[in-house]
């Protein structure tokens, strides 16, 4: 599905780049000192090698590639030489994503859904929706926290998963009750 998307950009850009340029350009936002700063979450780049780029006058193509090597290269490198920091990183990424909101609906959204997906389990479509979940965790941690912007695209699904899990209690809740008022002998007179 995606690979009509990935041969266009190897072709526009005339190099091995299937998932475009942002990726290279925007690493060391995720990855290096810039990172620590900011906390893990992301933060413009003006730097990095950008103005001697564009002192070269190129189309915006060739200029795009050639940062986005030169940025991958530069993240690349800080991590090989701070595995530590590395891992630092990648925790605040996701931390700074999951962290609740000031708005009472991010703050027990998450819990919520996370109880419901215990309650749930059973169901296939939990299963689906649980590996949504920790692949969005996952490329947050290796990319960069966006101060929980990351999770939106989410936060309709996980209030559905919340939704199923209040209907599904009371009538098992329900089930339940009758089963059991069923089972009961009565009394003989």
């Amino acid at each position: 599905m995606i690979s009509p998307w990935w041969i266009r950009n190897i072709v526009v850009l005339d190099a091995f780049m299937p998932l475009g340029t942002q990726g290279g350009i925007n690493l060391p936002m995720g990855f290096g000192p810039r990172a620590l700063r900011s906390q893990g979450i992301w933060a413009s780049n003006p730097g990095d090698g950008w103005p001697e780029i564009a002192a070269l006058n190129l189309d915006v193509v060739t200029s795009e590639v050639m940062l986005a090597k030169h940025r991958q290269k530069l993240a690349i490198n800080w991590m090989i030489e701070n595995p530590r920091q590395v891992l630092y990183l990648m925790w605040l990424h996701v931390s700074q994503e999951l962290k609740p909101g000031r708005d009472l609906y991010s703050q027990w959204l998450l819990p919520a859904a996370a109880i419901s997906a215990l309650v749930l389990w059973k169901f296939p479509g939990v299963w689906v929706l649980a590996m949504m979940v920790c692949g969005n965790i996952l490329s947050v941690a290796m990319t960069y926290s966006a101060g929980g912007r990351f999770m939106v695209p989410l936060q309709p699904l996980l209030a559905a998963l919340v939704a199923a899990a209040l209907v599904y209690l009371p009538s098992q809740a329900l089930t339940f009750v009758r089963g059991s008022s069923a089972a009961r002998p009565r009394a003989s007179a």
